[in-house]
């Protein structure tokens, strides 16, 4: 938080000096005066001593608690800490009352303090002086400090889960643990004939090493397994899944590893095609949170807590624990070279892509995580603390496509939020990009208007398919090349292995129509959803020649106007994909939308496939505004729309609004980024960097036709002139629409795969 330097907190606010009255605002890291002797920037600090003293003059509960915690505190290292800081902790990453206890080596440490901070790795020392030019005699001084504490109250969660139905029956195998039986008893492999019976799932990590892939049931292996499996055969992390399931009284249990015969291709495709039924019928899925591989087991040793006393308020009695690590339930970064690794600083199993559709699937999510258990279901996540430190706002906006009386049109945002989510995270195999989002697609497939599998095309929907295929491909942080899986089409999202995204933009009008697609199941079922050989789309619009030159991309030949679009991997690296100077694309505009003053074409930037073809492939996605003029040749893409004449009038208006007597605008300066200014500052920002580019376009940079010249009178009679123009034009396509003649620029039909 910002800090008032000119503002100092006094502890004389405080009924209690010692303990503040544990109040947030008082316990805030701020300007404080340290001593009497001078101010700095800190938590509040205080002696032991002076805690202690106080207890036993006054009794006060804020200085009981924070005196018990620091007895438990130092009960715990067997060292003498003579001080402590308490600070209230209000951020994303950590959120509460924070203790930590310090003391000064040599100063405070008694016999055998200083050997006992040095061997416990939890334990921080910290040079604070030591001899120097001036005071070289002086000793070394260390400040040796626990690890933070965080005081909480316990709670015991009273909300209901909120579930519509019970599953519909057991997946097609589960593992039978069955009935009244050990913990670590043997097990078998069960195919089921569908039964109404409950189960529970295991969501894990399988490992990126082939020597950590979990134990699987193969084809050789599937007869074996479903006599009998020896529990000491089953991975730590099965075993505890086993042990825990059997605990709460299930007798089944779902493993995906075991359920699905891994080296089958028709029964690894089918099956990972009912991974929505799977999980979202299950009444509890298990999460091997800290694990990175089946080996490393499910339960942990988590940080102990224990009750302190000081409240007064017996129903109320806090606990104290070490701080979690708050980055253990974030995405992050994929790939980041700055992200550290390992179970104890972050969960592998949140980064991992498979783990998303298994985690939005379930009903219920029990997280075993290094701190307590945390679980989550579509309604609300709770922990053994009562600390929401799990973000469960994806989950919590994907639960809408179970409500019936959702809105339809709310499901084609929803899905590319989750494609953008779901593009974030970790694939250890490219070919497994689908699949691994086949449940959440089915799920939304039984949601959308069209009601067929059909519809689903590569990722992409037939209803909105035009605005599913405006995605933005980010590189990786590390520069690696992305992974192809050649058989996507080109206009999917999923046919590279890089982070999507989607702007968050209000499309106005279609410029362009999908005809006729198709894509080819790689699964001998038929399932659209879990891959695809192949696929085409056929669409009805109109393409724009542009030319590739060393400074951007050039459109209708104009050299004086150079675009720097997103492209969908490296242009200019070598290999068969490389496009260079002078080279033939293709701009193919999709939709348009309003911006600052301004209509916006997002359009695809594509390529043929070869210099024969009339197939194209996409390489790229930009964006760019019609008033520029150079572009008014290509308004037709419009068609009967008024889009292009409201903008021109909007720009009219705003244009008179400034024209002063000499016949010049008259615009006030501001120094504010166009992004940070309020709306009217933004229009006039817009319009007068649009006056800017239509004047480079008509004149050049080299004109002596200066634009301080033409900002004004000339400008805004150009733009009237535009506005005639465009209005003769859809005057004349309505005209022939309705008498049912051909226009003069008809839209063509496009293939791209």
């Amino acid at each position: 938080m910002a800090v008032d330097k000119h503002k100092i907190f006094y502890d004389t606010v405080a009924d209690c000096s010692v303990c503040l009255d544990l109040n947030r605002e008082y316990l805030r890291r701020q300007w404080r005066s340290v001593g009497g002797l001078f101010e700095a920037e800190s938590e509040h600090s205080l002696t032991l001593k002076r805690l202690s003293e106080s207890l036993s003059s006054t009794g006060c509960a804020g200085c009981a608690l924070i005196s018990s915690a620091a007895d438990r505190i130092k009960e715990e290292f067997g060292v003498g800490f003579r001080n402590v800081a308490v600070e209230f902790l209000d951020s994303e990453q950590r959120s509460g009352l924070s203790i930590t206890l310090t003391m000064l080596h040599p100063i405070h440490t008694q016999p055998g303090d200083w050997e006992k901070a040095h061997d416990n790795p939890d334990l921080k020392i910290v040079t604070r002086t030591g001899p120097s030019k001036k005071n070289p005699h002086r000793e070394w001084e260390y400040k040796i400090s626990s690890p933070g504490y965080e005081v909480f109250l316990p709670s015991v969660a009273s909300e209901k889960c909120n579930l519509e139905d019970p599953g519909w029956g057991l997946p097609t195998r589960v593992l039978d643990l069955g009935e009244n039986s050990s913990s670590t008893s043997d097990i078998r492999l069960y195919v089921t004939r569908k039964e109404p019976e409950a189960y529970v799932c295991l969501s894990h990590c399988w490992g990126s090493h082939e020597e950590s892939r979990p134990f699987q049931t193969t084809v050789e292996t599937l007869l074996k397994f479903e006599e009998g499996i020896s529990y000491h055969a089953l991975p730590k992390s099965f075993q505890d899944a086993v042990v825990f399931t059997r605990k709460l009284g299930y007798r089944f249990l779902w493993i995906d590893s075991l359920c699905i015969v891994q080296d089958d291709n028709d029964d690894w495709l089918r099956e990972a095609g009912r991974m929505a039924s799977i999980y979202e019928n299950a009444d509890l899925t298990l999460g091997a949170a800290s694990s990175s591989d089946s080996k490393g087991g499910i339960f942990r040793k988590t940080i102990p807590e224990s009750l302190i006393e000081g409240t007064g308020h017996e129903a109320l009695q806090p606990a104290l624990r070490r701080f979690s690590d708050p980055s253990f339930f974030e995405y992050g970064h994929r790939q980041s070279p700055v992200e550290k690794s390992g179970p104890d600083v972050s969960s592998p199993l949140i980064k991992r892509a498979w783990i998303y559709q298994e985690r939005m699937l379930s009903r219920r999510m029990l997280y075993f995580t290094p701190l307590e258990l945390v679980f989550e279901c579509r309604s609300s996540n709770s922990s053994e603390s009562g600390y929401q430190w799990i973000n469960s706002s994806c989950k919590h906006a994907f639960t809408p496509i179970y409500n019936a009386n959702t809105p339809g049109e709310l499901f084609p945002s929803l899905w590319r939020k989750v494609v953008s989510e779901f593009t974030q995270l970790e694939l250890t195999l490219s070919k497994d990009t689908l699949p691994a989002i086949a449940g959440v697609a089915t799920r939304f497939s039984k949601r959308l208007e069209g009601k067929e599998p059909i519809n689903y095309l590569a990722g992409a929907w037939r209803e909105t398919f035009t605005q599913d295929m405006l995605w933005d491909a980010d590189p990786h942080i590390d520069g690696s090349s992305p992974r192809i899986d050649a058989g996507i089409p080109s206009w999917s999202w999923a046919r590279s292995d890089l982070p999507k995204t989607y702007q968050n933009t209000e499309y106005l009008h279609a410029l362009c129509l999908l005809k006729d697609a198709e894509c080819v199941p790689l699964d001998s079922t038929g399932n659209i959803f879990t891959g695809v050989s192949s696929g085409h789309a056929i669409l009805s619009g109109y393409l724009l020649p542009a030319t590739m030159r060393t400074t951007g991309l050039v459109v209708d030949h104009n050299p004086r106007v150079h675009y720097r679009p997103d492209t969908d991997y490296n242009w200019f690296g070598e290999g068969p994909d490389k496009i260079s100077n002078g080279d033939e694309l293709f701009v193919l505009p999709l939709m348009a939308s309003q911006t600052y003053g301004d209509i916006r074409i997002h359009a695809l930037i594509l390529r043929r496939c070869s210099s024969t073809s009339d197939t194209f492939t996409r390489i790229g996605i930009f964006g760019m505004p019609i008033s520029v003029h150079h572009l008014q040749n290509h308004n037709y893409i419009f068609e009967g729309s008024n889009i292009c004449v409201t903008m021109y009038k909007g720009l009219i208006s705003h244009g008179g609004s400034l024209l002063g007597l000499d016949g010049l605008y008259s615009v006030p300066e501001t120094n504010n980024p166009l992004w940070l200014q309020p709306e009217p500052e933004s229009l006039q920002s817009s319009f007068h960097a649009q006056a800017h580019y239509l004047h480079l376009c008509l004149y050049g940079p080299k004109s002596e036709f200066k634009f301080k010249d033409f900002f004004g009178q000339v400008h805004l009679d150009k733009l009237r002139s535009a506005m005639r123009a465009e209005i003769e034009r859809v005057e004349e396509w309505r005209r022939r629409e309705a008498a049912g003649e051909e226009q003069v620029l008809p839209r063509s039909l496009i293939k791209i795969v």
